[in-house]
């Protein structure tokens, strides 16, 4: 009698765990069937798992929570960062403002806007700078260097209008009242950024413009009291 083996692989995923014999007697030969189970795999539909977010360097900054709210801005000594308390003279808020240099924490608007989520003084948490008015402007630019041009929390909101400035808002959740684009701006991109403005300038009060969010600049934190 003659045997003729036959051996067959079931499809991933089966259940079957042990190989399954048939035998399937005829008069010439009698037929083995030996079922063997696929080694187990992932669909071919399931969807890839995303890679992790790489880590903010640097970050979480917790500023010190030793004394006075001003000697605790004072006390953030921070590799490559201009660290000033700006007080608002109009309500005297005072907030602990961190200008990160592009280099070496050059950063897109989103990784800017996260990490300043990861500044904390206390209970307090950062964010991009806000302006509501000429006042903390002209302090902000006589505290940090002139050329500086770092992101600031001023966006567009998904499905708003970029070209019209009164839909953008700031990410601390303030009014978008004090205007302070340049001439020309916005031109639709969605983030903002701090700018030293070049005469002639037809606003004085000209402080930023748009910019494509994924450019790599430095940024502008700060922390309530």
């Amino acid at each position: 009698m003659h045997v003729r083996l036959v051996v067959s692989a079931l499809l991933a995923g089966a259940a079957c765990t042990t190989p399954d014999y048939k035998f399937a007697p005829d008069d010439a030969a009698t037929t083995v069937v030996i079922v063997v189970p696929a080694e187990a795999g992932p669909s071919p539909d399931a969807e890839a798992a995303p890679p992790d977010a790489a880590p903010l360097e640097g970050f979480p900054i917790a500023i010190p929570t030793t004394g006075d709210f001003a000697d605790d801005c004072a006390a953030a000594t921070i590799p490559s960062a201009n660290v000033q308390l700006v007080v608002g003279p109009s309500d005297g808020t005072r907030r602990c403002t961190i200008f990160f240099f592009n280099n070496p924490w050059g950063r897109s608007y989103a990784d800017a806007k996260a990490s300043c989520a990861e500044l904390t003084h206390g209970a307090k948490v950062g964010a991009l700078a806000s302006f509501r008015g000429q006042d903390k402007a002209d302090r902000v630019k006589a505290q940090f260097p002139k050329n500086m041009s770092p992101w600031i929390g001023l966006e567009v909101p998904p499905g708003a209008d970029a070209l019209d400035r009164q839909q953008w808002t700031w990410v601390s959740g303030e009014a978008y009242g004090y205007d302070g684009f340049r001439s020309g701006a916005p031109a639709g991109a969605s983030c903002a950024h701090w700018i030293s403005p070049q005469p002639p300038e037809a606003n004085p009060k000209a402080e930023w413009e748009d910019l494509d969010c994924a450019t790599t600049k430095g940024f502008l934190c700060e922390v309530d009291e």
